[in-house]
């Protein structure tokens, strides 16, 4: 069984979007979001004095402050996205399903057996992303056992009506992360600002990925999206324990899983 797939907040109800019908799967109209992101990684033991100084200094995000949220990460038998953002190609794309803890909560107009999902396809071509995104619903169930052999959830891809050029016809769920995030907005640049900790490997494809989990990163990632390409003055005084990097979650996942601490090369 995988670990329980979220928590309530007390903010979780204004997370919740409308929702309405019973069909076990359902897709809602997709969105599609282009902005500059740049990430910054930092060491894990700062994670405290990053969160300490952004709640001082910036507003939490009124929507969706704080959460954890769950990725599962599709890919080949033989990973070709993963080898595509390993060999830093200008193009990349990421498909994942994901969900927040801040979607666990049941609305008396709905079913408790169905979870709150969001289907994503990221494009980028440099630094400059695409995101489109599809919302549906997924019983529960078949994100608490083994997701990875789950028909339904396999084809999601290919069902959504999303937009995925070059679709591999053999796209499985391969990785399920996990990380807490907390959300901020800049006032003086007007940029959204994640923070991202405690980012790991909770589950994962039996098939193809023979690795003990979970498996935590010793690294937490700052998001920072906006109109610019340069880092925020306003954020001037994270400088020094930030570095910029092409950093991918999914990526450095594997990486941990394939090339463990002591032997990597």
């Amino acid at each position: 069984m995988i670990q329980e797939i979220g928590r309530l907040g007390n903010w979780a109800q204004r997370a919740m979007g409308a929702r309405s019908g019973s069909l076990p799967t359902r897709f809602d109209a997709g969105e599609a979001d282009t902005s500059v992101e740049q990430k910054y990684v930092f060491a894990g033991m700062y994670a405290d004095l990053l969160t300490s100084w952004l709640n001082t200094n910036c507003d939490l995000d009124p929507e969706f402050p704080l959460g954890t949220v769950f990725s599962l990460y599709y890919d080949t038998p033989t990973l070709a996205l993963y080898e595509e953002k390993r060999n830093s190609d200008y193009l990349k794309t990421k498909v994942r399903l994901r969900w927040y803890d801040a979607y666990d909560e049941i609305r008396p107009d709905e079913s408790a057996d169905l979870v709150r999902c969001f289907l994503e396809v990221k494009s980028k071509i440099g630094s400059l992303r695409t995101k489109n995104r599809v919302a549906l619903s997924i019983p529960r169930q078949h994100l608490l056992d083994d997701p990875f052999r789950r028909e339904e959830i396999a084809e999601l891809p290919r069902r959504s009506g999303l937009d995925i050029a070059d679709l591999p016809s053999a796209l499985l769920p391969m990785l399920l992360v996990q990380y807490e995030r907390a959300r901020f907005v800049d006032s003086v640049s007007g940029c959204r600002i994640a923070l991202d900790t405690r980012i790991r490997t909770v589950a994962a494809h039996p098939h193809y990925v023979p690795a003990r989990l979970p498996s935590q990163l010793s690294v937490g990632v700052l998001e920072v999206k906006g109109p610019e390409r340069d880092f925020p003055d306003s954020l001037g005084p994270l400088g020094g324990y930030v570095t910029k990097v092409a950093f991918s979650k999914y990526a450095t996942c594997w990486e941990q899983i394939l090339q463990p601490v002591g032997v990597r090369m």
